[in-house]
């Protein structure tokens, strides 16, 4: 198996899984497992997926720990907007976050240098999901 398929396959996410389950069960627990990469975030964000299945989600990030809640909460440091597919894609790494950033399909309002710095932290993060969660 090639880097690429081991990668790909890693990140997989079991069949129909919706948004609402990935956002309310395996975005928690990915981070909670990778804690320590959160060292040093203190944020609100909300994610806003538009479309079938989409919905309004809240991540809080804290002393290394993260809470995702549905709807909104808090006052967002930054707010992600993306098509619910898209979002999907982008989480199981079928969807590059720079080219979806840059092509429109996931905006960023608000703190957007923050967002950059933060994705890359929150990506890795999510690259350790694991089946079975």
């Amino acid at each position: 198996m090639s880097l690429e398929e081991n990668e790909r396959k890693r990140k997989e996410l079991p069949p129909g899984t919706t948004p609402e389950r990935y956002m309310e069960h395996y975005l928690p627990r990915a981070l909670q497992r990778n804690a320590e990469r959160l060292a040093g975030l203190d944020c609100t964000l909300l994610f806003v997926l538009t479309g079938p299945g989409g919905g309004e989600w809240t991540l809080v990030v804290r002393d290394r720990a993260a809470h995702v809640e549905r709807g909104r909460a808090g006052e967002p440091r930054c707010v992600f907007t993306a098509a619910a597919a898209d979002w999907m894609e982008l989480v199981q790494g079928r969807l590059n976050g720079l080219a979806a950033f840059l092509t429109g399909r996931v905006r960023v309002e608000g703190d957007t240098f923050f967002a950059m710095r933060l994705a890359q932290a929150l990506m890795a993060a999510l690259a350790e999901k694991r089946r079975g969660d």
